[in-house]
């Protein structure tokens, strides 16, 4: 019963993203919260797609495949910003509103706070910076 999140995200996209908002609600505080754990030992799943991220749909439970990658980093700072990166960048068609409220409930916040907006920001810089390499090396 267990689905890739890209083809979970996909399904949803083709059916109307407003159909499945209850579920997404549901979705989001759950794979939040397994990357918070993750982080939490200070590991990196250092290739972290949305298929990498299984979930169950119905019971609403999130799990990681592909850890052989997965490395210690010195904080869970660090651990935190690279795979958000990654999922940010890999994850399509994901609102900024879903970004955010999965942000939220990785930071265990009710509302945007100093804190929530250092990690944004930090996400934001860390993307133009890789975008900025990318067309430096050109094609």
């Amino acid at each position: 019963g267990y689905l890739p999140l890209d083809e979970l995200l996909e399904s949803w996209r083709r059916e109307g993203w407003q159909e499945h908002r209850a579920a997404r609600r549901q979705l989001i505080p759950e794979v939040a919260g397994l990357m918070r754990r993750l982080h939490g030992y200070r590991q990196a799943h250092n290739a972290l797609h949305a298929k990498h991220i299984f979930v169950h749909p119905g019971k609403c439970h999130a799990c990681l495949i592909d850890l052989e990658k997965m490395r210690p980093r010195l904080t869970r700072r660090q651990a935190m910003l690279r795979d958000l990166d990654t999922l940010n960048r890999r994850t399509f068609r994901i609102s900024r509103s879903d970004r955010l409220r999965f942000l939220l409930a990785y930071l265990e916040k009710p509302r945007v706070d100093d804190e929530v907006r250092r990690v944004w920001r930090a996400l934001v810089a860390i993307r133009a910076r890789k975008e900025r390499r990318k067309e430096e090396k050109g094609p």
